[in-house]
């Protein structure tokens, strides 16, 4: 599980308190966790139970890149598994959205497709996210569509060998 929000709500439900959260800051004990199979919790913008971890300024989100254990931990996840972008509205240009571009440009055809779950997105932007991000928009137009949306989904993925 991947998330940008600060918050410790995820960590409150039942599947999550199954994965070990971290920060970006400890991006190397996150790979190697995945590596042996464990299941985690990686807060890439930090948490607010530790403000050094805390990403929000421009410099922050260049401090962050460049860190070599960071990026190495996302192109893992980005290439090894599919996600699902749920809350997420594909408008990060400093941070997850680079790095989804630069996995889209290293892998070319070969880089993993994600999907993003967007409300009422444009088509430009349906066709922009598919292009540069290899990342499929699944649109909806009310939320109150989302359970159904995600209860055929789950059972799609769980029809693929």
């Amino acid at each position: 599980m991947l998330t940008t929000n600060y918050d410790s709500l995820l960590e409150r439900f039942q599947e999550a308190q199954h994965r070990q959260a971290y920060t970006w800051k400890e991006s190397d004990l996150a790979l190697n966790d995945l590596k042996s199979g464990r299941h985690v919790l990686l807060k890439v913008h930090g948490t607010a139970e530790r403000h050094d971890t805390v990403v929000m300024t421009e410099s922050e989100y260049r401090d962050v890149r460049s860190n070599p254990s960071y990026r190495a931990v996302l192109g893992h996840l980005l290439q090894g598994y599919t996600f699902l972008f749920l809350g997420y509205g594909m408008n990060d240009p400093l941070d997850l959205d680079l790095v989804l571009k630069w996995n889209a440009e290293a892998f070319k055809s070969a880089a993993r497709r994600h999907y993003a779950l967007l409300k009422d997105p444009s088509d430009s932007d349906r066709d922009r996210y598919e292009r540069e991000y290899n990342v499929r928009v699944i649109a909806y137009s009310d939320h109150a569509q989302l359970p159904a949306i995600l209860e055929e989904l789950q059972r799609t993925a769980a029809c693929q060998p």
